[in-house]
């Protein structure tokens, strides 16, 4: 899996900001179901998120910039900025972000821009206990267990989804594991990065 962690991606003020734009518009969050081709509400994922258009604000564009900077990939290739919320006892479980095209009800997401080749996390947050992005299949950096990412906040985690020859890459299979802290919500978004242009 090739993968980056870029710290002070965003800053505390910036940080502040993304979640005050975003809080009164979360709503709970939902799924990609693969055998219906629809996103659904299930216990998979049971968190509260909301989506900000392209440029829908200044702070938002200059963020979408600052990742096609970094992933040197156009804006119009990313798709709207999604913000979560996890509270304690919310969680995703393990998932891949691409579509495999094996699956017919894929089809129709795929021609919005074609695969999500990478996907672009940042937390908003720190969390002291809990709320790791797990990567079940990936060793650490000292080989001796899965690679576990914590939250810190303006951290960002860039990886790519599919191989150097387009394969998909399914050691990103990966799960957004529990705050375990009352007063402690992990705060994130994710931009996911097509191949062609988003529409």
């Amino acid at each position: 899996m090739r993968y980056e962690v870029i710290d002070n991606f965003l800053t505390p003020e910036e940080c502040r900001q993304v979640i005050e734009l975003a809080e009164s518009r979360l709503q709970g969050s939902t799924g990609w179901d693969v055998e219906k081709g629809v996103n659904t509400t299930t216990d998979y994922r049971n968190s509260s998120q909301m989506w900000f258009g392209r440029n829908e604000t200044e702070l938002i564009a200059k963020i979408e910039q600052r990742i096609a900077d970094i992933t040197k990939i156009p804006v119009e290739n990313g798709e709207q900025l999604q913000v979560v919320r996890y509270r304690e006892g919310e969680h995703y479980r393990v998932h891949w972000d691409f579509f495999d095209p094996s699956w017919p009800q894929n089809t129709a997401v795929l021609a919005r821009g074609g695969q999500r080749i990478i996907t672009f996390m940042v937390y908003l947050t720190d969390v002291e206990h809990g709320g790791e992005t797990h990567f079940p299949r990936v060793p650490n950096e000292e080989r001796t267990d899965a690679l576990k990412i914590k939250p810190k906040a303006g951290r960002a985690i860039m990886w790519w989804n599919v191989n150097e020859d387009g394969s998909l890459d399914r050691d990103t299979y990966h799960e957004g594991v529990d705050p375990t802290a009352p007063d402690q919500p992990k705060w994130i978004f994710t931009k996911w990065i097509r191949e062609r242009k988003f529409i």
